[in-house]
């Protein structure tokens, strides 16, 4: 009889969370383990959703209630009052113990972690949280306060395995102390599917620069939005591309600010492969990372793109040569790089191809899939 990992994740929306678990699920049919998706909030894009059931995996949605705060006092509150937390959440963590896993899967907060602390002891099942995202940033919090914080995260993440998508996601959980705390860290870097098909680099009048990414606070929109303001005239066409989590807030800045060159906000796509295809250079301001599925993406199809210099990033690519950087939160330095690529047909290649081979090299599923990387951790926690 086959082992049972249960996937649990925040919401079925577009992401590159729900890319990893796509991934990590399609290809089931093969696997020696059964699989079944949590959704936790019940929160789902249609698209996602039909391509989901499209694998035949049994899944499950609730209306687990998110807590607004994230201050310190927030942090603190949830990591210790468990009495409180397991009044308020006792039926859900009575429903994920009763799916009767041999290993509970996170892809969600780190908050929401004391679910599954709670729910595998009653169970009596394995722990596994794949950490997706550098949580803090070093310029976000006071000293002080990056200090305490590690007290309720580390509540969060104690007696997980974790599986860090980067080098850069694994050495912030050394440096908050928490790496100490897990029974286990192991990087696993995300990976895509290999594709077949690359731009074409070609004398265009008309350049289609594409952002992908959920419209959120920590993803630099504003920054880029207000780049392009400062762009001279040059027949660009900027396509953001997904979700949006700040209630038309960045559409409305667009319309504020005097673009002398064309916005399209597309929303979430499922068919984002193919609609890549059709452009000429990405950009991916982003103010923290693990290790961005969407930028590789990007990339693997040979598009130039200009990113910022956050650590997560420059881990991946080397400036000049398979990317432009500029100064995370500079929207001048954003601008002055989309211009000099705007400019240079010859550089939009070079940086193009070999942004392309970085990415089959080193981050294709062509040899061993990222599920069965992850199976293979699996076996190691479970013997």
């Amino acid at each position: 009889m086959k082992k049972k990992v249960v996937h649990i994740i925040n919401d079925l929306r577009m992401g590159g969370v729900s890319s990893v678990l796509y991934s990590l699920v399609k290809d089931h049919k093969n696997s020696t383990y059964s699989y079944e998706i949590l959704n936790l909030s019940g929160i789902q894009e249609p698209e996602m959703l039909k391509l989901f059931e499209s694998t035949g995996i049994a899944m499950h949605c609730l209306n687990y209630q998110f807590e607004d705060g994230y201050g310190l006092k927030d942090q603190f509150k949830k990591a210790f009052l468990i009495r409180k937390y397991m009044k308020k959440n006792q039926g859900i963590v009575d429903f994920i113990a009763n799916l009767k896993a041999d290993v509970l899967h996170f892809h969600t907060l780190p908050r929401e972690l004391m679910l599954g602390r709670i729910a595998a002891k009653k169970a009596k099942c394995e722990l596994v949280f794949t950490d997706h995202s550098m949580r803090i940033s070093s310029n976000e919090i006071k000293k002080i306060s990056k200090l305490l914080i590690r007290y309720p995260f580390r509540e969060f993440y104690r007696n997980y395995n974790v599986i860090a998508v980067s080098d850069s996601v694994k050495k912030y959980l050394d440096d908050q102390k928490i790496s100490s705390v897990l029974r286990s860290l192991k990087v696993i870097n995300n990976k895509i599917p290999d594709v077949s098909f690359r731009i074409k680099y070609t004398s265009k009048v008309n350049l289609n620069f594409v952002y992908v990414s959920r419209i959120s606070l920590v993803k630099g929109h504003k920054d880029l939005i207000q780049a392009w303001s400062l762009l001279p005239e040059m027949n660009l066409t900027l396509h953001i591309v997904g979700p949006d989590e700040m209630n038309g807030s960045i559409q409305k800045l667009a319309k504020s600010l005097t673009c002398k060159n064309k916005i399209v906000f597309t929303g979430p796509l499922t068919n984002v492969g193919e609609f890549l295809t059709g452009m000429d250079a990405g950009v991916f301001p982003s103010h923290r990372e693990g290790l961005p599925v969407a930028l590789l993406e990007m990339m693997q199809v040979g598009l130039p793109c200009v990113v910022s210099d956050i650590d997560e990033i420059k881990n991946i690519v080397s400036d000049q040569k398979n990317c432009l950087q500029f100064k995370c939160g500079d929207s001048e330095s954003l601008a002055e790089q989309i211009i000099k690529l705007a400019k240079s047909e010859k550089l939009r290649e070079r940086i193009g191809i070999s942004a392309a081979k970085l990415v089959q090299n080193q981050y294709s599923q062509r040899s061993l899939s990222l599920r069965e990387e992850y199976e293979l951790t699996y076996n190691a926690i479970l013997n």
